[in-house]
């Protein structure tokens, strides 16, 4: 009876450790499996083995495990008495290994995405069941009976958790950004970037780590706009909470008011808040500090706008040109137009003109070519080929602002990179490159995910 026990525990263990590994991802199922296949060597073969030597008295010196009362109960066969000893050794090391590796499994099943309250309701009679049955074979048959009870035991909750599922979730492996935040105490800034990403990759839908990224890239990037286009991907994801949107927003407000003081953008981050969840707790809290920035704002001379160069990482001004300006920047251009007729190698010109066309008189495509006629005119000139990083960042700059290039505006940094490598430009480019690639992980992530709608506060 003890026999056909013993060989259907195993044999409910291996068929529910298969059938694990058969929905495992099967990079996960290769490591687990190998894993299981080191610990059986460890945990059951050499206990046997060793058992086996002990008992079967290969070594004189060896202690000798069959007792006198063991032999009166077999009429003195000692050859008897220890093969029934062994028989038991083996039964009890096996089932221990398979009551500790039944609640290992279970271990990292409880690591999953699981419904919590499903695996409540499927568990919860089958352990009440079966502790009785557990506690009765270990009062009857003793300590050396705990992994037989064990493993009845484990085996059908392991089961049950398993099967919750017909393909498991992803692992819920929880990014840590310990390492990350070392390195910004350091202020070692890219390799913090670099750990992060890096965390992202097993969650990329993590509102920790986005936050985190955004921040980065707004007060050690100086790159405010691409953390604005993180949190709104982050706001995006149908994981992220009400509660953690607004929580996006508001930073996003702080970032706007104390590293530009821009009120405006600030107001419209918190718009975003009102206008997916109104008449909410969030919508009210949003309002309301909008009201405080709008009544603290104050007038300003208006200043005359002055021709930026911008980076890879920052947007242009969105604030409309009054006519006043277009008609200033319009004959800007003419000058240097006819400048350009009289001299098509002044390099200053030429650059102020592109700049004009492309930041204040919306003609982008022409702001390029005329760059691109740069880039040839300094091909063969050493002393100008230090502008040309910031010739390509431009163009990179304007493919994507202007013309909504990506594909262009990523050959272009590539190229920048390649032939740039030790530049500033250079180090911008790639990590904008690195968030191109980070949103398009995102939104093929989104696109995958079923739709779900928070409900508003």
């Amino acid at each position: 009876m003890e026999s056909l026990l013993f060989i259907g525990l195993i044999g409910a263990f291996i068929a529910i450790v298969v059938d694990i590994l058969h929905h495992l991802p099967s990079e996960e199922s290769r490591k687990t499996r190998k894993w299981l296949i080191g610990w059986f060597i460890k945990g059951v073969v050499i206990p046997v083995i060793v058992w086996m030597i002990f008992n079967l008295g290969v070594f004189q010196n060896l202690p000798d495990f069959v007792s006198s009362r063991m032999l009166q109960k077999m009429g003195g066969a000692h050859r008897d008495a220890t093969l029934l000893l062994i028989f038991v050794g083996v039964i009890v090391i096996t089932t221990y290994w398979t009551a500790l590796t039944s609640g290992w499994l279970l271990a990292m099943l409880a690591t999953y995405d699981l419904d919590g309250r499903e695996v409540f309701r499927r568990v919860r009679w089958i352990a009440i069941l079966l502790s009785p049955l557990a506690l009765l074979i270990v009062a009857s048959f003793g300590w050396g009976a705990l992994g037989v009870a064990g493993t009845l035991w484990l085996l059908p909750v392991v089961k049950a958790v398993s099967s919750i599922n017909a393909e498991p979730a992803q692992a819920r492996k929880r990014p840590t950004y310990a390492k990350a935040a070392i390195n910004l105490q350091r202020g070692k800034y890219e390799d913090a970037e670099q750990d992060v990403l890096a965390e992202l990759e097993k969650s990329e839908d993590d509102f920790d780590g986005w936050m985190l990224l955004a921040d980065l890239y707004a007060n050690h990037f100086n790159d405010l706009a691409a953390a604005a286009r993180m949190i709104d991907e982050t706001c995006s994801q149908p994981t992220t909470t009400v509660s953690e949107i607004a929580v996006a927003y508001h930073r996003l407000a702080d970032w706007y008011i104390k590293l530009e003081d821009n009120p405006a953008s600030a107001i419209k981050a918190l718009e975003q808040i009102s206008r997916r969840y109104p008449n909410s707790h969030v919508d009210r809290m949003a309002r309301m500090r909008i009201r405080n920035i709008a009544g603290k704002k104050e007038e300003k001379q208006t200043e005359p706008r002055t021709i930026r160069l911008p980076s890879l990482g920052k947007e242009f001004d969105n604030d409309s040109a009054t006519e006043q300006n277009l008609e200033a920047a319009a004959a800007h251009a003419r000058r240097c137009s006819e400048t350009l007729k009289k001299d098509p190698n002044d390099i200053a010109a030429r650059e102020t003109f592109a700049r004009l066309l492309a930041e204040q008189l919306g003609k982008a495509e022409l702001a390029i070519e005329q760059l691109q006629l740069l880039l040839d005119l300094v091909a063969n000139d050493e002393d100008a080929q230090e502008k040309v990083p910031e010739w390509l960042s431009l163009i990179a700059a304007w493919q994507l602002k202007y013309s909504n290039d990506e594909a262009s505006a990523v050959a272009t940094m590539k190229r920048l990179i390649h032939e740039h490598p030790s530049t500033a430009q250079a180090f911008a480019a790639q990590r904008r490159l690195h968030m191109i690639e980070m949103e398009r992980h995102m939104r093929s992530h989104r696109a995958t995910r079923p739709a779900q709608t928070s409900p508003a506060e």
